[in-house]
């Protein structure tokens, strides 16, 4: 698989051929990597991004952390939004405001991509670009067996699109055109067309499948900024 790359510097200046890889990222696969941002690997956002995650998910007790499913495989996640109160706050203020720098700079990332998709699918009213974001910072347990149990099975996201980025392998997508699943190689930034850009695309966007298959030999840390979120949602 030929693995699409779309710089965001070049979006944000309104370059045209940027803004036809766009295009055809989207009409496409319905995702894509994101590149020339502010956040490149070793980054020192990602870095203390990735520290305060891990501090956060190790706190006893933390209310803020959520675990499902009950047994192997696990993962636990914290959710972040400006209308709660930020996860560790109070416990580790200083983690929680790695996560609001992680969170704000993904932000800008999803602006500079809403702005531009809004002009490539010609959307018109149905401009998504004030939609509100939600970041996850997911923990995956360890494998338990060589059976290659996936942390969360395939499905679509909800929202307008997700930013996902992690330091280690696991997320797969579905490609349509060759009816495969596709691993994408960790320390990117990642952009997946979610339900409700495919909606509001009138199918010419199709929600992207994607599934995160666990690893024996590590645990799995990951962000997923869910884009354009209904505020019933966004808890």
């Amino acid at each position: 698989m030929s693995l699409l790359t779309i710089s965001m510097a070049a979006l944000a200046r309104g370059c045209a051929l940027e803004m036809q890889l766009l295009n055809r990222g989207l009409r496409g696969p319905g995702f894509f990597a994101c590149g020339g941002h502010d956040m490149p690997a070793g980054s020192e956002v990602l870095v203390d991004a990735y520290a305060a995650s891990r501090r956060l998910h190790n706190l006893r007790p933390n209310t803020s952390i959520r675990k499902k499913p009950s047994t192997n495989p696990l993962r636990w996640w914290f959710t972040a939004v400006e209308e709660r109160p930020w996860p560790g706050e109070t416990e580790d203020p200083e983690a929680a405001n790695a996560i609001r720098k992680f969170d704000a700079q993904l932000a800008g990332v999803a602006a500079v991509l809403a702005g531009a998709a809004t002009i490539a699918l010609n959307l018109r009213c149905q401009n998504f670009s004030g939609g509100s974001g939600m970041l996850r910072g997911l923990r995956y347990a360890r494998q338990s067996s060589a059976d290659g149990e996936l942390g969360i099975p395939a499905h679509v996201d909800f929202g307008d699109f997700t930013l996902c980025h992690s330091e280690q392998q696991g997320l797969e997508v579905w490609e349509r055109e060759t009816s495969e699943w596709h691993a994408l190689p960790p320390g990117q930034l990642y952009f997946l067309a979610a339900a409700g850009l495919e909606r509001k695309s009138k199918g010419e966007v199709h929600a992207v499948q994607h599934r995160v298959s666990q690893s024996q030999d590590t645990e799995r840390l990951s962000f997923c900024r869910l884009h354009g979120v209904p505020a019933a949602l966004r808890k």
